[in-house]
C-alpha cells in the first residue's frame, strides 16, 4: 500500500468559508500490479479545527472618554470586544487587563473574562490623574 500526502496544507477556516463540504469524501483509483486489475477506495475526510489563530479585537484602539464625577461601578464600554477565527473549544479565549505597571490599571475591573466591558472601581480625579493614559486589554 502507499501513502497519501496532502499537496498543500488544509485551513479549517479557509475550507469552510469557502462552503466546501465538511466531512468531505474523495476516491482513489487503485491499480493492482500483479493484474492490472483497477479498484476505487471511497475516504471520508473530517476536517478538524484546531486552535490557530488568536482572538482579533474589533478595533486596534478604543478611545474612551470619562468624566471624574463618574460613579464607581459605572460600566465605562460595552463596545470592547474580540472575535476568534477558530470554532468550537478552539475558538475560546478570555479577557484580562494586562498589567503594564500603569497605576491606572487599579481604577478598573473587567465584567468577566468574557466580557471586556470596563468597571470603574476607583474615584477619578482631574488634578491628581494624567488628561490621557492606557489600559490595555488582552484577549487569550
Amino acid at each position: 500500500f502507499t501513502d497519501l500526502y496532502l499537496q498543500s496544507p488544509l485551513d479549517y477556516e479557509w475550507w469552510t468559508s469557502n462552503n466546501y463540504p465538511n466531512p468531505f469524501r474523495f476516491i482513489v483509483e487503485c491499480t493492482v500490479l500483479a493484474d492490472q486489475s483497477i479498484h476505487d477506495i471511497d475516504f471520508q475526510l473530517d476536517l478538524i479545527d484546531v486552535n490557530d489563530n488568536p482572538p482579533i479585537f474589533s478595533q486596534s484602539i478604543y478611545y474612551i472618554s470619562l468624566l471624574e464625577t463618574t460613579p464607581i461601578n459605572t460600566i465605562i464600554s460595552t463596545a470592547i470586544s474580540a472575535h476568534d477565527p477558530d470554532s468550537g473549544v478552539a475558538g475560546t479565549f478570555s479577557y484580562y487587563l494586562h498589567n503594564n505597571l500603569s497605576s491606572y490599571n487599579s481604577y478598573f475591573r473587567l465584567i468577566s473574562p468574557t466580557n471586556a466591558s470596563l468597571i470603574l472601581v476607583q474615584p477619578l480625579n482631574y488634578n491628581t490623574m494624567l488628561s490621557n493614559f492606557n489600559v490595555t486589554i488582552v484577549a487569550q
